[in-house]
């Protein structure tokens, strides 16, 4: 085989010489790695002995070549020209076993590297967390920070992180604080949540701050508050609306109590003069029950009466609980007339806020002739279809008959409620 100088100038030679400059950059990487993970002394010599063996044999090839060439008394020991004159296919052994240590040695790294932590790994593995991590001190750099963290303190600041104490800072100034953590929203519409804790490391504190991404809580949060809002809004309504049926439903009974007492009077009325003109025809006694009965009835009706406050006053409270404004403008009657002006306006109000989606209820009275009218107009849906009298509006059409008037109903172009009793009705 020929000696190692022969083919110097050659492809062979010019590629083993290539190959063992790769096979020292190899070597030299390998070493850098071995220091950096920190790995054990009998590792890190290894390391050290491979790459002295190669730069010693990569001093012996280059300089055998260059006194071998130049075909002069060497400058160097006899070893230069001795592995000048060692065959080329040594060479290519020696090259071929290096290039498969390092392979071999890479493979182990890698291996080592999946099963172990390095400086690097700890960094790369926070800097893939899903929110934000920031330790450190107040006012120096940050010891461990991670991508989450910079990038939101860049977008909300500006700035890049060069101080969590700062950071925090301008957190509780622009954020909403909440229970000891602060929301704050970032360019991006994100609603972002920061807390930071101490934290005692190696007998060294630290201040820890985290973030986090809560845009979809805080949106679910703020629509069940809406909810609430709007469901405590509709309670009212409904307790409103309540109140307003057991009124309705009261009137009607007190209406029909009226009414079976006006039948009773009427019959005693007739007992009596039926008394006076024939005595043998009717039970003395019987009559006398009936009278003290009825009177009775009558003194403790008054006597409630009395006692009872202001209808007017009660029913534009009630309207103005369920959200509707009544305005009332014209001479306000007294008596029964204004017993009948407030179950107007409650009924009306109840009714604008059911069917017609309106807030303001108009209330006009005029004195025509000698009827007082009562005009009643919302600002809310025109109806679908013609109204016909039903419950609320069928009681008020009873009670209007009752005082000697009569109610009118029209539902084009808008809904208007008339009612007209006489003048005298209402003193």
């Amino acid at each position: 085989m020929r000696a190692f100088g022969e083919i110097v100038m050659t492809t062979p030679g010019i590629l083993l010489r290539l190959g063992m400059l790769l096979l020292g950059y190899w070597e030299l990487y390998l070493a850098i790695l071995v220091i950096r993970r920190r790995r054990r002394a009998s590792v890190i010599a290894v390391g050290a002995g491979q790459l002295l063996l190669w730069f010693f044999a990569f001093v012996l090839m280059l300089d055998g070549s260059f006194d071998g060439k130049l075909g002069h008394r060497p400058s160097w020991p006899e070893i230069s020209l001795w592995a000048y004159r060692l065959p080329w296919g040594l060479w290519a052994g020696f090259l071929a076993l290096g290039l498969l240590l390092c392979a071999l040695e890479s493979w182990e790294h890698w291996r080592y590297g999946r099963s172990h932590l390095g400086p690097n790994a700890i960094k790369e593995a926070v800097d893939l967390l899903p929110a934000g991590v920031c330790f450190g001190r107040e006012g120096t750099l940050p010891t461990l920070t991670n991508l989450w963290m910079t990038d939101c303190c860049r977008d909300l600041t500006g700035q890049d992180l060069t101080d969590c104490g700062a950071f925090w800072r301008f957190l509780c100034q622009k954020g909403e604080e909440r229970d000891g953590r602060y929301l704050i929203r970032d360019q991006q519409g994100r609603s972002l949540l920061f807390a930071r804790e101490p934290v005692h490391v190696d007998g060294e504190d630290f201040w820890q701050l985290t973030g986090f991404d809560v845009s979809e809580s805080v949106s679910v949060i703020d629509q069940l508050r809406d909810s609430n809002r709007r469901l405590l809004q509709l309670r009212e309504h409904m307790e409103t609306l309540s109140r307003l049926g057991e009124d309705v439903f009261a009137q009607r009974e007190l209406l029909d109590a009226r009414v079976a007492l006006h039948d009773e009077f009427g019959e005693l009325l007739l007992l009596g003069r039926l008394y006076f003109e024939q005595p043998d025809q009717v039970d003395e006694e019987d009559l006398l029950r009936r009278l003290r009965h009825a009177n009775a009835y009558v003194l403790r009706d008054a006597a409630q009466e009395d006692l009872r406050r202001d209808e007017l006053t009660e029913a534009l409270h009630t309207a103005q609980t369920i959200g509707v404004r009544a305005e009332l403008t014209g001479p306000l009657p007294d008596g029964p007339g204004r017993e009948l002006l407030a179950h107007i306006i409650r009924e009306s109000a109840a009714n604008t806020v059911k069917h017609a989606s309106g807030d303001r209820v108009k209330v006009a009275l005029s004195r025509e002739g000698e009827e007082l009218v009562i005009r009643v107009e919302n600002n809310g849906l025109p109806p679908a279809k013609p109204v016909q009298p039903s419950g609320g509006l069928r009681s008020l059409a009873e009670e209007a008959r009752s005082l000697g008037g009569q109610l009118e109903i029209e539902s084009d172009p808008v809904f208007r409620l008339t009612v007209r009793i006489p003048w005298k009705s209402e003193k």
